[in-house]
């Protein structure tokens, strides 16, 4: 009887342990590119966010969490043009923990940064 107890507890350990292990990604990334025109391109980030999950805006105050942002290598074939544009616009709320209005997304968000490219190449 002992022997079939350590045995039930040793499964139930590693079944524990996997159950730990797992990676928690709770927003999923899909990318896109929309020619505007022949100097313009829009870089689409379309966000889907795992319920009770929050995504915080581009547009923060200082001294709050760290805003989403997309980073773009240097290149001589683009350069950005302007603000990150988010649809829909950021839920705005009091966040306790950093004592301040931040805007966040719940299940869904677009974020979309115009860049002027310099060759037909890009």
């Amino acid at each position: 009887m002992r022997r079939k107890n350590v045995l039930l507890l040793l499964v139930l350990l590693t079944g524990w342990t996997g159950l730990a292990a797992q990676v928690i990604k709770p927003v999923t990334w899909k990318f896109s590119v929309n020619r505007v025109d022949a100097q313009k391109v829009e870089v689409i980030a379309d966000a889907t966010i795992e319920e009770p999950w929050h995504l915080y805006s581009t547009n923060l105050p200082e001294g709050g969490p760290v805003a989403t942002s997309l980073n773009f290598d240097a290149s001589d074939l683009y350069q950005p043009i302007g603000k990150l544009q988010e649809v829909p616009e950021a839920k705005v709320s009091f966040d306790e923990t950093f004592e301040m209005e931040v805007g966040y997304f719940s299940k869904k968000a677009r974020i979309i940064q115009q860049l002027e490219v310099s060759s037909a190449e890009a």
